[in-house]
């Protein structure tokens, strides 16, 4: 089941401003145009189709949309594009470039897959959620381009906040702070440096990151800020103290509690 929300963040699904997004019906070809809202409205060359409804059912990463016009029911089948081919590199390891979707501002927000898709370790690093925080871009760039790697599935995402990181904003384009919008323990605050927005997942990259995090389902997964000196020691840290203390040993960083002056709200990580 999904949202028109979540639909319209699908693969395959082309956000082309704020309020609608566009895919190609594969049956026929057709140009559809979706409402983001929670109502679904294709726009076909027999008029609009309305769905009268808040969901939607269909399997993740296709969607499928039944609609009544006239007395003739039509069903469009939205596939997604072809995953991203697997490109093989001089060291035998191999890479992946896939688009996960668009940012407030529609700048795209890519994902790197590296090493084995069969591997059994599945890992996520994220090179930054602040766009003030540009050294995690850098670290994850220097890990795409890096050496080959294998017996890992690895998935790198430079930036959650391309809008940001290319202003050297904090926040996204609406200047909300997205590691204060996820939903766990998300609280209101006003707007400033730490914006929660004004609801929890309230903005595309949030979005769109924990769509990604729950397809993928990664064993490890790292997130970088900067300048905090430290391997988290709290949330994610305090679930696996080997895998913290292996990450703050190679790092050359010390073990510490970041717990944001109190109660971490509507962080990533907390998520």
């Amino acid at each position: 089941e999904l949202t028109g929300r979540e639909f319209a963040e699908q693969p395959g699904v082309e956000p082309f401003d704020d309020a609608a997004v566009r895919a190609v019906d594969r049956l026929d070809g057709r140009l559809l145009e979706f409402a983001a809202g929670p109502a679904i409205r294709p726009v076909t060359d027999r008029g609009v189709i309305v769905v009268p409804t808040t969901r939607i059912r269909g399997p993740l990463g296709l969607a499928i949309v039944l609609a009544v016009v006239g007395a003739t029911t039509t069903i469009a089948v939205l596939a997604p594009p072809p995953a991203a081919a697997a490109t093989p590199r001089a060291d035998g390891a191999f890479y992946e470039r896939d688009l996960l979707g668009h940012s407030a501002a529609g700048r795209p927000i890519y994902a790197y897959r590296l090493g084995s898709s069969y591997a059994a370790t599945k890992a996520v690093v994220l090179g930054n959620i602040h766009g003030d925080e540009p050294a995690g871009v850098t670290v994850a760039d220097a890990i795409i381009h890096g050496k080959g790697m294998h017996n890992i599935d690895l998935w790198v995402i430079p930036t959650i906040n391309p809008d940001g990181t290319a202003a050297h904003r904090h926040g996204n384009a609406h200047g909300v702070d997205l590691n204060r919008n996820f939903p766990y323990r998300w609280t209101h605050t006003a707007p400033g440096y730490q914006y929660s927005g004004p609801s929890a997942l309230s903005e595309p990259e949030s979005r769109i990151m924990l769509n990604f995090l729950n397809r993928v389902r990664p064993r490890y997964f790292v997130s970088m800020h900067q300048p905090l000196d430290g391997v988290d020691t709290t949330d994610g840290g305090a679930r696996d103290p080997a895998f913290r203390r292996r990450l703050a040993t190679n790092l050359a960083l010390p073990q510490k509690a970041f717990t944001c002056g109190g109660v971490c709200l509507g962080t990533m990580t907390g998520w």
